[in-house]
This record gives C-alpha cells, sequence and structure tokens, in this order.
C-alpha cells in the first residue's frame, strides 16, 4: 500500500515517488465521489497556462493616447476564446486574471491564468495551441508584449474495460452484491501519475461525497465497506 501526500496539487508526491520499488504492476487508487462499484477507467489531461502581457503606462486622463492597456489585450483574447465545455471531452477555463495599479494609469502590465482539460491528450495541446495564438494576436493588435507559458499538470489515461485490474474489482464487488460499472471523470488523480510510470491502474469511489465544496462529506459505513473492498483485492 502506498500513502502519497499533495494530491491535491496534481500528484506532488506521486510524481516525487521512486515508482521503481513497487513490485506490482496493478494500483487501485480510492479518489472518487461515487457509488461502491464504480471504476473510473480514464481521466484527463489538464494542464494550465498564463499569459503574462506587458503594455505600456501613461497618465489615463492626460495621455491615454500614449499608453497600452495590457488589460484590453488581454480582454481582447479572452473574448475570441471559448471557455467552458468547449466539446463533450474538452473545457477550457480562466481562472485568474491580476492587472493594473491605479484608476488612472494605463495598465502596464496583466497576467492571465487558466487551465485544460481534455480526455485526449493531443487535443488538450491543441487547445492549448488555439490559447497562445489567441492571445498573441491580441498583443500584436494592440501592440503589448506576451510571454506566454504553460504546464502539463497531468496526462490522460485509459484503463481497457476487460483489464485484468478492472475484471478483478468488479469481481471484488460482485462478492458484496454491488452493481459494477466502468465511468470516466474529468479529474486527476494519482493515478495519472502512476500510468505514467506503466502500473495499470482504475480510481474507485472513497466514500467521498460533494467533493471539492464546503458541502463535503462522507459516511461511515461507506468508508467500512471500502475498507472490506480494498482487503478483498488484497486477497483475489
Amino acid at each position: 500500500m502506498l500513502f502519497t501526500v499533495s494530491e491535491e496539487t496534481y500528484g506532488t508526491g506521486a510524481t516525487a515517488f521512486d515508482c521503481s520499488v513497487i513490485r506490482s504492476k496493478e494500483a487501485y487508487v480510492p479518489d472518487f465521489d461515487g457509488v461502491h462499484g464504480q471504476a473510473v477507467v480514464a481521466a484527463p489531461t489538464i494542464l494550465s497556462f498564463c499569459a503574462e502581457i506587458t503594455g505600456k503606462a501613461s497618465h489615463a486622463g492626460f495621455a491615454p493616447e500614449q499608453g497600452v492597456s495590457a488589460i484590453s489585450a488581454a480582454a481582447r483574447a479572452i473574448d475570441t476564446l471559448r471557455l467552458g465545455r468547449v466539446s463533450p471531452d474538452l473545457t477550457r477555463n480562466i481562472g485568474k486574471i491580476r492587472g493594473g495599479l491605479l484608476t488612472n494609469i494605463v495598465p502596464e502590465a496583466c497576467s492571465v491564468e487558466g487551465e485544460i482539460r481534455a480526455s485526449v491528450h493531443a487535443e488538450a495541446l491543441d487547445c492549448l495551441e488555439e490559447t497562445r495564438q489567441a492571445f498573441e494576436q491580441a498583443c500584436d493588435a494592440f501592440g503589448a508584449v506576451l510571454n506566454f507559458t504553460s504546464k502539463c499538470l497531468v496526462t490522460a489515461y485509459h484503463t481497457p474495460e476487460d483489464a485484468p485490474v478492472v475484471q478483478r474489482y468488479f469481481r471484488a464487488c460482485e462478492k458484496f452484491g454491488l452493481k459494477t460499472e466502468a465511468v470516466r471523470t474529468f479529474g486527476g488523480s494519482d493515478n495519472n501519475i502512476l500510468a505514467l510510470r506503466g502500473i495499470s491502474g482504475i480510481v474507485i469511489p472513497s466514500a467521498m461525497h460533494a467533493c471539492h465544496s464546503s458541502a463535503e462529506y462522507t459516511i461511515v459505513e461507506e468508508l467500512v465497506l471500502l475498507a472490506e473492498l480494498l482487503t478483498e483485492l488484497l486477497c483475489l
């Protein structure tokens, strides 16, 4: 059993761990807001990006014509991008914007941060390039300078439903009278990291509900059942 730290920061602990010391090439990762019996067999690539825009400051009342508004360039770029659910398997979000100093100064700097999620890694990269081009074109139009950076936080994986790791879990669930189902999620987990290291795995329900909200809760009986399922998996 492997207990990782800092999963919420996109698998920091799992990334730092030396997976070569693990003999098993299969993994069960309890980290899903679902019902027991469900197996998460696919999760997305998640990319983060930051557009740092540099314009030119000037007095907004006396000489606005001499300035280049970094915020205006950012707004132009964002306006051209489709945000939210771009397609059934692709999302793009702008989550953070910083810019400007005072209301009477044409803003010289603005930074925009966001993320992209896609079930297919190549589609995430295509969306990232589309995003970069939108900011580049907007900056060119306003005469601003762009510094665009990105990072791949986790890489998409897909575990076939007929894989031994899935079928073993289903057999364990059936012993407890649970209905089995293969599902997909749009969240990342340590399993994304393990899959990159050659470990075939699935994410299973962890008795958490309304996760990532202020109303998150658990049910003791489900926690007990999770422990029993994990014990059964160790014995199969």
